[in-house]
C-alpha cells in the first residue's frame, strides 16, 4: 500500500523515531511497495506523486506514467476494501474453506463490492499493459510484463471471490442439515436429490474458478515463494473443495437411486 507507507513513515518521523524496517512477504508483486517505502525513508517531505512518478516513468514509460498511477491507486482501494469487508478472504489456506465461511459467513453484497473493485483494477493493469508496451523498446518488456503480471495477481483475487460466494453457497445450507464438516461415512437421511444437485451446482462452479486461478498464478510462479503460494492454494482450497464435490456428488447418486419411480 504505497500510500500508507508514505503515511506511517511521515508519522513515525513527528515522533522521532529515525529508522524503520519494511518486512514483505513476496518482491514482484510489492515492487511499487518497496520503492515508495525507499523513496520516502530518504526524502520524507517530499510529495507522495513524485514519489512514485519516477518509478512509473521508469517502469511502464513517461506516457504511461498517469494510467500506472490510477491502476495502483485502483488496486490500493481494493485491498483497503478487502481488509474492511472479507477479512483474511485472500489467505488461501483451509481457513478460508473452514473458519472464515462458517456461518454466517462472508455477506454477499461484501464478496460481490470487493470483487467489482478488484476487476475494475484488473481492467486498469490491462489497459496500462497496451499502453506500456507502446513505450520505447528499453521500458515496454518490463513495463508490459509488469502491467500484465498486476492485472493477472487482480484477475486471481476476482476469481477467488468468487469461488468463495460459490463455496457459501454449497456450504452455508449443508451446516443446517448438520453435515458440514463433511461426515467421516456418509449419513442415513439426506437431503432430497435436487436439492443436493443444486448444491452440487454451486461447488462445482466454484472449483473451476479456483482452478482458473491455479492456472493464472502458475504462468507466473518463478520463485520459492511463489511455489508456496500454489502449494498453499492446492492444499487449502482445492483439495477441500474436491472433496466437497465428490461428497454432493456421490449424495446426489445415492438420493436418486432411493427415488420412487
Amino acid at each position: 500500500w504505497g500510500d500508507a507507507l508514505v503515511e506511517n513513515i511521515r508519522t513515525a518521523r513527528t515522533l522521532g523515531i529515525d529508522t524503520q524496517v519494511v518486512n514483505y512477504w513476496r518482491v514482484r508483486s510489492n515492487e511499487h511497495n518497496a520503492r515508495a517505502a525507499a523513496d520516502a525513508m530518504w526524502d520524507p517531505d517530499a510529495d507522495p506523486e513524485a514519489l512514485s512518478e519516477a518509478y512509473f516513468r521508469a517502469l511502464y514509460g513517461p506516457g504511461a506514467a498517469a494510467l500506472a498511477r490510477t491502476a495502483y491507486r485502483s488496486l490500493e482501494a481494493a485491498t483497503i476494501l478487502a481488509k474492511e469487508r472479507t477479512f483474511n478472504v485472500g489467505f488461501t489456506a483451509d481457513w478460508v474453506v473452514r473458519i472464515c465461511t462458517e456461518p454466517p459467513g462472508y455477506y454477499w453484497r461484501h464478496l460481490h463490492q470487493v470483487g467489482t473493485a478488484y476487476r475494475e483494477a484488473t481492467a486498469h493493469f490491462d489497459a496500462l499493459a497496451s499502453l506500456a508496451s507502446q513505450a520505447p523498446v528499453r521500458t515496454s518488456s518490463r513495463g508490459a510484463s509488469q502491467a500484465r503480471y498486476m492485472a493477472d495477481l487482480c484477475r486471481i483475487s476476482a476469481l477467488h471471490l468468487s469461488a468463495v460466494h460459490h463455496l457459501q453457497m454449497a456450504k452455508l445450507p449443508l451446516v443446517g442439515f448438520r453435515l458440514w464438516p463433511l461426515p467421516a461415512q456418509d449419513p442415513p437421511g439426506l437431503p432430497p436429490p435436487d436439492f443436493l444437485a443444486a448444491l452440487l451446482r454451486e461447488a462445482r462452479a466454484g472449483l473451476e474458478l479456483e482452478y482458473e486461478y491455479m492456472r493464472i498464478l502458475a504462468g507466473w510462479t518463478r520463485t520459492c515463494d511463489e511455489q508456496g503460494q500454489l502449494a498453499m492454494h492446492q492444499q487449502g482450497l482445492i483439495e477441500p473443495y474436491e472433496e466437497l464435490v465428490a461428497a454432493l456428488a456421490r449424495w446426489v447418486g445415492q438420493e436418486a437411486g432411493r427415488a420412487p419411480g
